[in-house]
């Protein structure tokens, strides 16, 4: 949430700014900043930064885990994403 127009076009693209709404107000999308948590897929600028014992996930993730493994009795294996591959005709 920004506080003017300009604010709005300084960070996204004129592609993706709208300025014809119904209220007046004028919308923007830009790509989220941070990265990826492996678990939720939000977006945190604090993944694989804070030295956690699951570096690819958020802490809010690292915590979830914790309470797993210990109500669990078992390590946590986050599975990997597979990568897309082309269907062979």
């Amino acid at each position: 949430m920004v506080e003017s127009e300009d604010e709005v076009k300084a960070a996204c693209d004129e592609q993706y700014i709208a300025t014809e709404t119904d209220n007046g107000f004028t919308v923007g999308v830009r790509k989220a900043s941070g990265t990826k948590c492996g678990r939720c897929w939000f977006y945190d600028e604090q993944v694989g930064k804070m030295d956690l014992p699951h570096g690819d996930v958020c802490q809010r993730c690292n915590c979830a885990i914790d309470s797993w493994e210990d109500h669990k009795g078992e390590k946590f294996v986050l599975e990997k994403e597979e990568e897309d591959t082309p269907v062979k005709a």
